[in-house]
C-alpha cells in the first residue's frame, strides 16, 4: 500500500525534519568533514528542495519557485544565526556569516531546481501529447468515460437523470485512492485540491470533498461519522467473487471491515468503513435464490 500523508502529516513531517536540521546547523561541523564543508551545504540544500517539492509542490510550478525562495531565505537566516550565537553566548560554537555558504547553498537548488524544471516541462509535453490520443480514442473506446457537462446541457425533456452522492472527508486525494480501488474512477475534469469526483456509473457520482469546500454548501455541521453512521451507501456488483475482490482492494488502501461477511443464501453482503467513517455495503444478489415470500413483497 502506497505511503500517504495528508496536509498535517506533511507539515509537521517537514517542521520535525527542518528542526533537526537547524541543531546540526548551530553545532559546530566536526573536523572531519570540514574539508568538504561547501559541499555539504550543496548537497543538504539540493536534497531539502527535493524533500519539499515531493511534499508540497505536486508539478505545480509556482509551488516550486516558493519552496526555492523560502529554502534560500532559510540559508540566509542560518548564517546570521550562527553568527548571533556567538555573540550570545560569548563563545565560538560555529563561523561567522560566510557568503559563499550562501552561494553553494544556491548551487544545491539551481541544480535540484534544473532536474525538476526538465521533469515539469517533459510532464507538462507528454499531457499536451496525450489528449489528442485521448480524444481520437474515445469512439472507439466500449465505456466511454461520462461527462458531467454533456448532461448540463441537455434540455429538460432528454435530461438523464443522475444522482450525486457529496461525502465530507479529511484528505480528497487519500480518499480518492481508496475508492479507486474499490472500482470508481476518477474524473480530472471536475477534480481539485478540495473535492475529487469519482465516477460508479454514467448516472452515478460520489464527489468526494475536504470538510472545508462541503462546509460552504451545507447547512448543518458535519457530522463526525467515525461516531455514528450518517447513511449506509450500497454497491451492487455482478458476481461474489467481485465482492470479495474488490472488498480485498479496498481494505489494501486502508478501509476497515466493522464486521464478518454475511450471507443471506440469496444475497452475499460485505462491510467497508473509509478513512472518515462513511460506511459501504458491497453486495452480489443472485435473483434465481430469492425465496418466494420475499419475491413476492
Amino acid at each position: 500500500m502506497p505511503l500517504r500523508f495528508n496536509s498535517t502529516q506533511r507539515i509537521l513531517l517537514a517542521i520535525f525534519c527542518f528542526a533537526i536540521a537547524i541543531v546540526g546547523f548551530m553545532v559546530k561541523l566536526p573536523s572531519v568533514f570540514r574539508h568538504i564543508d561547501k559541499e555539504l551545504h550543496t548537497s543538504f540544500y539540493f536534497l531539502a528542495a527535493a524533500f519539499l517539492n515531493i511534499l508540497f509542490a505536486k508539478a505545480k510550478l509556482w509551488r516550486h519557485v516558493l519552496i526555492l525562495v523560502a529554502l534560500y531565505l532559510f540559508g540566509i537566516a542560518i548564517e546570521y544565526s550562527q553568527a548571533y550565537s556567538n555573540q550570545l553566548l560569548h563563545a565560538r560554537i560555529h563561523g561567522r556569516y560566510d557568503p559563499e555558504d550562501v552561494q553553494w547553498n544556491l548551487k544545491g537548488l539551481l541544480a535540484f531546481s534544473a532536474i525538476w524544471l526538465c521533469w515539469w516541462a517533459a510532464r507538462h509535453f507528454y499531457k499536451q501529447l496525450e489528449k489528442p490520443s485521448e480524444q481520437a480514442a474515445a469512439p472507439a473506446s466500449q465505456e466511454p468515460t461520462p461527462q458531467v457537462a454533456d448532461t448540463r446541457h441537455q434540455t429538460p425533456n432528454n435530461m438523464t437523470k443522475q444522482i450525486f452522492i457529496n461525502l465530507p472527508v479529511q484528505d480528497p486525494e487519500k480518499s480518492m485512492a481508496l475508492y479507486s480501488a474499490l472500482g470508481f474512477t476518477n474524473n480530472p475534469q471536475f477534480s481539485d485540491e478540495q473535492g475529487k469526483c469519482m465516477l460508479w456509473s454514467d448516472s452515478i457520482y460520489l464527489m468526494l470533498l475536504s470538510h472545508q469546500k462541503f462546509a460552504s454548501f451545507a447547512t448543518k455541521p458535519i457530522a463526525d461519522t467515525k461516531a455514528a453512521i450518517a447513511g449506509l451507501y450500497s454497491l451492487s456488483l455482478s458476481s461474489e467473487d467481485e465482492v470479495h475482490t474488490l472488498m480485498t482492494k479496498g481494505l489494501q488502501a486502508g478501509g476497515t471491515e466493522p464486521h464478518e461477511p454475511r450471507n443471506y443464501g440469496f444475497m452475499l453482503q460485505r462491510t467497508l468503513v473509509d478513512f472518515d467513517g462513511h460506511t459501504w455495503e458491497l453486495f452480489y444478489m443472485d435473483m434465481s435464490k430469492i425465496p418466494a415470500a420475499t419475491a413476492e413483497i
